[in-house]
């Protein structure tokens, strides 16, 4: 399973977001696009109130979270971890929605808010990262497999500029 997982990572870390659209671009139905955006919902919400057992439910027990080109990942143990600790940050895309399917996964990717983890008295600018996350659909239940988060591609041009 630790060699599914790790394939599973490297490809969602290695592949640009154009090579997932290109994949298969089969557009998801309305009746599966409303019910993976209640669970993107019931995923930020269970992280916002650090609601592990909600959490728990959503998870696929190969959970993988990641961070950039990293081939480390999170499990779903350490993840589960932060949320009651407070420390987990959820990402709830907000702009560049896209949805594709491929076999049995449904991929969601788009851009989110990177909010500043430091409170302070001066004005910050609006970080966009961008973020994938895979669910499956496992005995008539969601299972969020992966999600990867991103500097944005625009973000890391103009930051390597300065």
């Amino acid at each position: 399973m630790r060699s599914a997982l790790g394939a599973l990572i490297s490809l969602s870390i290695s592949a640009p977001a154009a090579v997932f659209a290109a994949e298969k671009a089969v557009e998801v139905d309305a009746r599966t696009r409303k019910e993976l955006q209640a669970m993107e919902s019931r995923f930020a919400e269970a992280i916002q109130k650090r609601d592990d057992k909600t959490l728990a439910e959503i998870l696929a027990e190969y959970y993988a979270d990641s961070i950039g080109d990293e081939e480390r990942a999170a499990s779903k143990r350490l993840v589960l971890a932060r949320a009651r600790a407070g420390t987990l940050v959820s990402y709830p895309i907000e702009r560049e929605l896209r949805f594709t399917v491929s076999a049995q996964t449904y991929t969601i990717e788009g851009e989110a808010k990177s909010l500043p983890r430091l409170v302070t008295d001066k004005p910050v600018e609006t970080k966009w990262v961008q973020v994938r996350r895979i669910w499956i659909k496992k005995d008539g239940h969601w299972l969020l497999i992966l999600q990867n988060v991103r500097e944005d591609e625009k973000t890391e041009r103009e930051e390597k500029k300065k």
